[in-house]
């Protein structure tokens, strides 16, 4: 379950941190 649950934090940043530059990319532009 702790491994578990540190895969899908990880996932979940890497998912978060593309998506805010992309919308912060997208919003500048």
């Amino acid at each position: 379950m702790k491994k578990l649950n540190s895969g899908n934090v990880s996932i979940i940043i890497v998912i978060l941190m593309i998506g805010y530059a992309f919308l912060g990319f997208f919003l500048h532009h």
